[in-house]
């Protein structure tokens, strides 16, 4: 199917697998879900992840800009 999608010169056929591959992958999703009790991870915990780590190391440096100013005192 890869190769199918990659030599294509029809458009049409491109957004319509796309869409299928995006529904099965949507399917497979639920199934894993339902069966284990478990969430998939999606873009969204990773952005959460992303800014608290932003968050945490410009906390440390304003700590650590702290913590060495007052010790070269």
């Amino acid at each position: 199917m890869y190769t199918k999608l990659k030599y294509s010169r029809v458009p049409q056929y491109d957004i319509v697998s796309g869409g299928a591959a995006a529904l099965l992958a949507g399917f497979l999703g639920f199934l894993i879900t339902e069966k284990f009790g478990f969430e998939l991870a999606d873009s969204g915990d990773f952005y959460f992840l992303f800014m608290y780590l932003v968050f945490l190391s410009f906390a440390l440096r304003l700590f650590l800009k702290i913590m060495s100013a007052k010790t070269s005192n």
